[in-house]
């Protein structure tokens, strides 16, 4: 799909392997809990994936590859105001089952990453579809968003909460998540799984549905070049926008009844805000970096702050009165403020 990617001079996609965005289908005989093999006897000490590798070019059944070269059957591409956008429309093909898909890629000339979209009408049974991102990084470090965090983790395939990066001291790659929680790193190549047609398991119960056969799905991911010490690079807020966009709804009318604030710096994130009551509202932050922050909290009226609970039921401690005031966040820490309305 892409050849070449460059970020900070260097080339991003490893021209070894297939090119960067290409789909591959895999068998897959196992379970909702694991991959390629059949359901995981009782007395076994492990279930999770210990290793899950890009297929070799001759690889083993439990892993081999259908396909990774698509047969297109249309091919269009379209520049508009904003960007270029390319639709691909294809068919993959094993034995008797045909899988169709529409493949949709969006280039934006003033965006720094890259839109992807994925329509497919799922046939068949025992496979596996993932997206593969192929990179010149080698021994690089990644990490993957937790509720609330950031954990540096391993090679292998790990769920993810909206983004998973992977970087060196020059370059890297973050490859964002719509629904789709579950990746992997292994030898430079990430991988985004997004479908896996099977079902419970023979000696478990029934589930034809989890092989959606006749079913349209459709995924969307994003990749995110970066350079590591960039500090505008905040996959955290980037990926808050791309699972959160804006709703419109036209023709409604909406009561007026919202606080406004700013928080500084601008890249704590605000994951909830609620009315409690009658000019008393909850809002919950946290702090994305794993380091120290002092942290500005504006209001347009004055207000009395409080931290809470999670729950927002037991108050803690008064942190202040006013339009502003000041607080630290430590590492990681989720904080969450009752501001009630001065009269």
């Amino acid at each position: 799909m892409i050849s070449n990617l460059i970020i900070n001079g260097k080339e991003l996609v490893n021209k070894e392997k297939p090119y960067f965005g290409e789909l591959v289908f895999q068998r897959d005989m196992g379970d909702f809990w694991v991959y390629y093999q059949s359901s995981v006897p009782g007395d076994n000490r492990f279930s999770e994936i210990l290793e899950d590798p890009y297929p070799d070019n001759v690889p083993s059944f439990k892993q081999a590859i259908f396909q990774h070269d698509f047969l297109p059957e249309s091919v269009s591409i379209v520049k508009g105001d904003i960007g270029i956008k390319i639709e691909i429309e294809g068919r993959v093909q094993y034995w008797k089952t045909l899988w169709r898909y529409i493949y949709n890629c969006f280039l934006y000339y003033e965006l720094p990453f890259i839109d992807y979209k994925l329509k497919f009408f799922a046939e068949g049974k025992n496979y596996r579809i993932r997206a593969v991102f192929p990179t010149t990084i080698k021994r690089g470090k990644i990490r993957r968003e937790i509720p609330f965090g950031i954990e540096f983790q391993k090679e292998g395939e790990f769920p993810s909460y909206n983004f998973i990066d992977y970087y060196d001291n020059e370059k890297g790659l973050c490859v964002l998540n719509k629904g789709n929680a579950g990746n992997s790193v292994n030898d430079g190549v990430i991988m985004l799984s997004l479908f896996r047609a099977v079902d419970m398991g023979p000696n478990k119960a029934k589930s034809e549905t989890g092989f959606c056969s006749g079913n349209v799905l459709n995924f969307e991911y994003r990749v995110l070049p970066f350079i590591p010490k960039n500090e505008d690079y905040r996959p955290y807020l980037t990926g808050i926008s791309f699972n959160n966009p804006f709703t419109v709804i036209p023709g409604v009318k909406f009561k007026n009844e919202n606080v406004y604030f700013k928080i500084y710096p601008e890249n704590i994130p605000v994951t909830s805000v609620k009315k409690l009551k009658s000019n008393i509202y909850l809002i919950r932050i946290y702090e994305p970096e794993g380091k120290e922050q002092m942290v500005k909290f504006e209001t347009e009226k004055n207000f009395e702050f409080f931290e809470s609970s999670i729950d927002g039921l037991d108050i803690k401690e008064k942190l202040g009165e006013g339009k502003n005031i000041v607080f630290l966040l430590k590492p990681f820490e989720i904080k969450t403020l009752i501001i009630s309305l001065l009269s």
